[in-house]
């Protein structure tokens, strides 16, 4: 049984689905799963009559009965965690803007509505544009030019 494909064209979800599942099965003997790459995707993939194969069925299901299917909301909240942060340090490089505090501009952009949107897969962009980023966070922390 192969399952939890991630790779070019995944989202998030995709990501944390499969990088979870993977730790959640080193709790078996890696004779009995792996990963395996085919059609461009690391899928797992564990063997038949294995307890990792019902493992991976169990997981499987839970994941694809509920929507947006994430299996484990914090190791989610993680990795999109990092990708706002992404989104903020590669905004601020191109207007040139100075941040202090990834934390502070998170809580600012919360603040104000800012969403972040996945587009291209796992890449957060903001839904402002990079004029009104720079704007924001150099009148709210006019200090930080100073560093």
């Amino acid at each position: 049984m192969k399952a939890f494909p991630y790779g070019r064209g995944s989202d998030l979800v995709d990501k944390s689905n499969h990088l979870f599942v993977e730790g959640y099965m080193f709790k078996h003997s890696t004779k009995d799963w792996r990963v395996v790459n085919a059609d461009g995707f690391d899928w797992i993939e564990a063997d038949s009559q294995t307890e990792a194969r019902q493992t991976l069925s169990d997981l499987s299901m839970a994941a694809y009965h509920e929507a947006p299917f994430i299996l484990n909301e914090k190791h989610y909240n993680n990795i999109e965690y990092k990708s706002i942060v992404n989104a903020i340090k590669r905004t601020a490089e191109e207007t040139g803007t100075i941040i202090v505090s990834n934390d502070d501009v998170y809580d600012l952009l919360s603040k104000v509505g800012v969403k972040f949107t996945e587009d291209p897969p796992m890449t957060l962009n903001l839904s402002i544009t990079v004029d009104e980023f720079k704007e924001l966070i150099e009148t709210t922390f006019p200090t930080w030019r100073d560093y």
